[in-house]
């Protein structure tokens, strides 16, 4: 059967009319000498058409779904959805081209912010081990210290409000430390030492807090973290308020 006509023709058969109606069809067709497509372009007999038991209108529609006409058909529709791709490939690319830029300019922001909140933690860890070493915690700051540790809080300060301009999540959490250290600043020459430790102390757990957040170091702590960072800078800011410069 397969090598009286062509196996395409005969798979299209059995495709459009069932295995058992194709089979016979093709076996009709053969008989008349007609093996491929190309030898059905020219009209088919009303004769033939009664010998195959299917109606005109079917067998028409049979060579206009898998015929030569179908396949100049299908290959405007691939030629047509190959554009269609391309076109898809094009704005694909374009929107991989902005989400990147996107993501390039969202991670060199966060390493900004996070560097300039890691100097901020080290000048007052500095800050802190000065205080530790060289002063009594019950006694003033004397004015020397005073001015060096002045200088230094503000540029911590500065620090963290650079960090808050790249940091959207955190950006209103580093304003307020860095209020904080402004008014640790105002207030300096009233504190004495052990206070100044303490108020120092409060605003590095902050930032740490900040830090390990940022870094996503505890997933299921965040919510928890983000409290005692809000908890600890109503604390600083309490302990501020019971000095007046």
């Amino acid at each position: 059967m397969r090598g009286k006509v062509s196996g395409y023709l005969l798979s299209s058969l059995k495709e459009y009319f069932g295995d058992e109606k194709g089979e016979k069809i093709a076996e009709i067709l053969s008989r008349s000498n007609i093996r491929c497509f190309d030898d059905l372009s020219t009209d088919i007999p009303d004769s033939l058409i009664e010998l195959m038991e299917v109606s005109k209108s079917s067998f028409r529609n049979f060579l206009e779904e898998y015929g030569p006409q179908a396949i100049a058909k299908l290959k405007e529709r691939v030629e047509d959805l190959s554009s269609k791709v391309k076109q898809l490939e094009t704005q694909i690319g374009w929107a991989k081209e902005r989400i990147q830029q996107s993501i390039d300019f969202r991670s060199s922001t966060s390493l900004r912010a996070m560097r300039e909140l890691d100097v901020a933690i080290g000048i007052l860890s500095s800050i802190v081990s000065s205080i530790q070493i060289c002063c009594e915690k019950s006694s003033g700051i004397d004015e020397r210290k005073a001015e060096i540790y002045s200088k230094t809080i503000n540029e911590a300060a500065e620090r963290l409000r650079r960090a808050s301009d790249s940091d959207e999540e955190f950006s209103e959490q580093l304003k307020d430390a860095a209020s904080s250290l402004e008014r640790i600043v105002e207030i300096m020459r009233e504190l004495r030492a052990g206070d100044l430790l303490d108020l120092l102390n409060y605003t590095l757990s902050i930032l740490s807090d900040i830090k390990r957040t940022r870094m996503r170091l505890d997933f299921d702590k965040n919510s928890l973290i983000l409290e005692n960072i809000l908890l600890k800078s109503k604390i600083v800011s309490l302990l501020c308020s019971r000095f007046n410069p």
